[in-house]
């Protein structure tokens, strides 16, 4: 008797386990059908209708998603801007609504802002992950600087061509892992992972709950205690200028300045060719003191070469619009982004 009791048990316990696990296989399939709608929804929502997007931290997780969200949907109701650049641009010390990106954004509503930028990019990150979306946005903003080093994490983020790989001695993603990803992107939850947590969060999960720990405490106490409000913040528009030069030779540079040209500053000049080629607008900007790639005869022969679709502008930014000689104020990012709206304004109707 027992030994047969005992044989029964085990045959329940296991088809009960069975059955539990054909259930969750099967809520785990039904879900994975709502899962692109649920993407799409998430990112536009992230993307398109939120506040300007900007890497949560300066973190590099949602390059990759952001990459991929732009070129599945090329098409837009809206122009696209999309600004490249170092801390500056980012807005280091700043909250996302303060920095240029943001400030842009409140200078034309009607056009759709990204911020790209992260501590520490140059202007070779900024070329490879615009050659990957170029055909998606309509208009870059790229802040230029004397340093060419290249981010060695974006193979593994963003697409780029073995061409590009070996010019920038860069080391090509796994085969192997490659292939692995490709098998396992039949399960779209899986697949779809790093994207979902981008449009929720602008960064991974774990990153988000880290840097937001403190403000998920405050929530989860709020019922039971609520610390007296504190007092915002507040800045005025400060009246110091923001001058910005775009400069225009006398006459067309022949065909040695040209050459001289290409040879000093050949990234700079790739980059233009590929604003030129895809007709996406583009402005290489340069910060006095800060930030400077071209002196005023070069940039006057670049612009005269690759205008409309690329230029070079040099900002004249004032000690007092900066907290440090280098990162601006809240002040200073809302003064450059005036600046730029107010040449993008004049130029954006310009054939090309």
């Amino acid at each position: 008797m027992r030994t047969r009791f005992t044989v029964r048990t085990r045959f329940t316990v296991r088809t009960r386990f069975a059955w539990r696990l054909a259930f969750a296989v099967l809520w785990l399939a039904l879900f994975d059908q709502l899962v692109p709608p649920l993407l799409r929804h998430l990112e536009r929502e992230r993307y398109e209708a939120g506040s300007v997007f900007r890497f949560e931290n300066s973190d590099l997780f949602a390059l990759g998603p952001l990459v991929s969200y732009l070129r599945e949907h090329p098409q837009r109701d809206r122009r696209r801007v999309v600004f490249f650049g170092n801390s500056i641009v980012f807005g280091y010390g700043l909250v996302a609504g303060d920095a240029i990106p943001a400030q842009f954004q409140r200078q034309q509503p009607d056009t759709r802002v990204f911020s790209v930028a992260f501590n520490g990019a140059e202007l070779p990150s900024s070329y490879l992950i615009a050659k990957a979306i170029v055909d998606a946005v309509d208009g870059l903003f790229v802040l230029v600087g004397p340093r060419n080093t290249v981010n060695g994490m974006l193979p593994s983020l963003i697409p780029i061509e073995e061409s590009d790989l070996r010019h920038f001695a860069l080391t090509p993603p796994d085969r192997v892992e490659r292939r692995l990803r490709s098998l396992a992107g039949a399960w779209r939850l899986y697949a779809y992972r790093h994207r979902m947590q981008a449009a929720l969060f602008a960064t991974s999960t774990r990153q988000y709950l880290y840097l937001h720990k403190r403000d998920i405490a405050r929530r989860l106490v709020a019922p039971v205690y609520a610390p007296p409000p504190q007092p915002a913040v507040s800045w005025q528009p400060s009246d110091d200028r923001v001058t910005l030069r775009a400069l225009r030779p006398s006459s067309l540079p022949d065909a040695r300045r040209r050459q001289q040209l290409r040879q000093r500053h050949e990234l700079l000049c790739r980059f233009a060719d590929l604003a030129r080629d895809h007709h996406t607008r583009t402005v290489f900007v340069q910060v006095d003191g800060v930030s400077v790639e071209l002196d005023d005869a070069e940039a006057a022969d670049f612009n005269a070469i690759f205008a409309p679709s690329a230029e070079v502008v040099s900002l004249g930014v004032p000690a007092s619009l900066r907290f440090d000689n280098l990162h601006v104020t809240p002040q200073g990012a809302q003064a450059v982004a005036a600046a730029l709206s107010r040449h993008d304004s004049g130029r954006a109707n310009e054939p090309r």
